[in-house]
């Protein structure tokens, strides 16, 4: 006898979804990472044209911030590129003063610690890089700003877009429900507002972001910010490293190594300087740009700052002080000797004081 087959429920089976229907996994907030652009002059020269509105900061502002961004950055570059010129006449004016290598393990710590800095200073430019690279295209949302420079042609932006330009932002009324607009220029440039004046910030709509870069756009900033950034930075790095070898004391070494960080923190000065705080708080707090991080990216990145990056300091800081020697001092060779001598100086001293 033939057991009872269990009856089959055909409309049971399509209560299960299809595998076109299942929903798919999205990728860990862990397999992200946030690229923001660095502060700074160079920064606000890519952000503040992209984020500036005519009808929010008007034409006069619109304009003004346009030749300021650009002239401060170009007052950088003249500024940077004097100091870079003068190094180069006075290192082949100058020469190496002591060819005998005492101070070679202070050169070495020196020109070291000043690669190090310069080699924040080319992260930041490769950053930038990067960030223009996968900074969001353009975009059909409303939300974009349709009245910057980016679209390079004067629309009337939306009615709830966009929230914030670079020196305004949109204000409303509770009461009236106007635009604020009546409540003066002076006080529209300013984020934070009180209660007491019935004005609404919206904390995500009103933030800078770098949405709808349009090739062109970003082909500017490369030739404009990118590009002259690595270029002056790498110039720097040579020949700030160079000048510090040539000194002929322990004193001037140290004063000239603290001389060469000052001239790669110039854009930084003409940044503090001459930026206002609320421009500058726009800038560090804008929307970072989301980049998907897989395995490989991941590695690649750890392996270049752990390894790479050091390396290459390191193999500069020889390079320079070993090129700079051999040029002016004929036959000279490295040698563990200075260092050495410097390890029994410094144990004598140690014993002297106790």
């Amino acid at each position: 006898a033939e057991l009872p087959q269990p009856a089959v429920n055909s409309r049971s089976w399509s209560k299960w979804p299809r595998s076109s229907a299942l929903p798919r996994l999205q990728a860990s907030p862990c397999a992200e990472m946030d690229i923001a652009l660095p502060t700074g002059i160079y920064g606000m020269a890519i952000a503040e044209p992209a984020v500036l509105d005519r009808k929010l900061d008007g034409n006069f502002i619109y304009g003004v911030e346009l030749l300021r961004a650009l002239g401060m950055l170009c007052v950088n570059y003249l500024v940077v590129g004097l100091f870079i010129s003068q190094l180069w006449k006075m290192n082949e004016h100058n020469g190496m003063s002591d060819c005998s290598g005492h101070l070679l393990p202070l050169e070495l710590g020196c020109v070291f610690l000043f690669e190090v800095r310069m080699m924040a200073d080319i992260r930041k430019g490769l950053s930038i890089m990067t960030l223009l690279w996968y900074a969001p295209g353009n975009t059909k949302d409303r939300e974009v700003c349709s009245s910057t420079i980016l679209p390079l042609k004067y629309r009337p932006a939306a009615t709830n877009s966009p929230k914030a330009g670079a020196v305004m932002v949109r204000e409303e009324n509770k009461e009236n429900g106007g635009s604020g607009r009546l409540e003066g220029v002076i006080a529209r440039m300013f984020l934070r507002r009180g209660a007491e004046r019935g004005s609404i910030r919206d904390e995500s709509k009103g933030l800078w972001r770098l949405e709808g870069l349009s090739c062109a756009y970003r082909l500017w900033c490369v030739l404009t910010v990118g590009l002259p950034k690595l270029s002056l930075d790498l110039a720097l790095a040579y020949l700030g490293g160079v000048y510090i070898v040539q000194t002929g004391s322990d004193e001037a070494m140290l004063t000239n190594t603290l001389a060469m960080v000052f001239i790669s923190e110039t854009d930084e000065l003409l940044y503090m300087a001459f930026t206002s705080d609320v421009m500058r708080q726009s800038l560090e707090t804008m929307r970072a740009v989301t980049v998907d991080m897989g395995n490989k990216k991941r590695l690649a990145t750890w392996f270049a700052c752990s390894f790479l990056y050091p390396f290459v300091t390191v193999l500069a800081a020889l390079e320079v002080i070993h090129r700079t020697r051999s040029v002016h001092c004929p036959g000279f060779t490295m040698s563990w000797e200075p260092f050495v001598d410097t390890a029994h100086s410094f144990v004598h001293e140690v014993r002297k004081a106790w």
